[in-house]
């Protein structure tokens, strides 16, 4: 006699997926932010919105930079201090966990972000051609290691590969006030593809960073000339930014050795 077996009282196999949180929230919203920048760019430059909810300058190049002249920084050149010493806190606390070499392209993304911020300083908005030449490409790069492309996801040439469609496509497409929006997309959406390709779930710290900065923009844009200037301009995104990759760090392995140096 054959048995039949009810599968119905069978015990599960798969583990419930948890419904998901404030990371997974933030993540889409970022997205929809940094949408919502282009569409407000776009209706500022058709003139469908009012000629003063965009600052002149923000309309200009994407960017609200505070120069030594009228305040007593300039917001490139503290970029690049900004980015360079996350870079450096970044390599530290991966030394302390024996990280691998992801550690170390996030280390050089923020660096990479911070040089082309310098060559900004050095050379005014937008840079030299034959200066975006190198910079734009060498950032892309760092940018998508960072993230894990080519390092714990995919192969090297997926890395330049990707990187290169995003080169092509910002110097035969993307016009210089529009440099900033297109490259805020691009990073805000690998960083969403690349966390659903490895699997691992969002810290909620590195999400709030980067919900942070979606939604500086929209003050450098629109409060640029009343004060925004005067705090930091674009210095406030980079350190949001930098922040946020500081936070995907290994922090849990310098804590825990910190933890196991100060037990009785």
């Amino acid at each position: 006699r054959r048995e039949t077996i009810d599968i119905s009282v069978m015990p599960s196999t798969t583990k419930a997926q948890p419904p998901p949180g404030l990371p997974e929230f933030l993540g889409v919203l970022n997205n929809v932010l940094v949408v919502g920048l282009w569409a407000m760019l776009v209706a500022d430059r058709a003139g469908y919105l009012p000629a003063s909810m965009v600052t002149e300058e923000y309309r200009n190049t994407s960017f609200c930079t505070a120069d030594a002249t009228t305040n007593s920084f300039n917001s490139m050149l503290m970029c690049f201090y900004i980015d360079t010493a996350l870079a450096l806190l970044v390599l530290a606390l991966g030394a302390t966990g024996r990280a691998g070499p992801l550690v170390v392209w996030q280390a050089l993304s923020l660096f990479s972000h911070g040089v082309f911020h310098l060559a900004q300083y050095v050379y005014g908005i937008p840079v030299p051609d034959h200066i975006d030449l190198v910079l734009y490409p060498a950032f892309t790069l760092a940018m998508l290691c960072g993230f894990g492309l080519g390092v714990t996801v995919g192969s090297p040439l997926h890395a330049f590969g990707v990187a290169a469609v995003l080169v092509v496509v910002q110097r035969t497409f993307v016009p210089p006030h529009y440099v900033f929006p297109f490259a805020n997309t691009w990073i805000y959406a690998m960083a969403t593809v690349m966390g659903v390709w490895r699997g691992v779930p969002p810290k909620s710290a590195v999400m709030v960073f980067f919900f942070l900065g979606a939604v500086e923009p929209f003050a450098e844009a629109m409060l640029c000339d009343v004060g925004y200037k005067d705090i930091g301009g674009h210095t406030i995104f980079d350190a949001l930014i930098g922040f946020g990759v500081v936070a995907a760090s290994p922090l849990h392995h310098c804590f825990h050795l910190c933890a196991i140096a100060n037990a009785p």
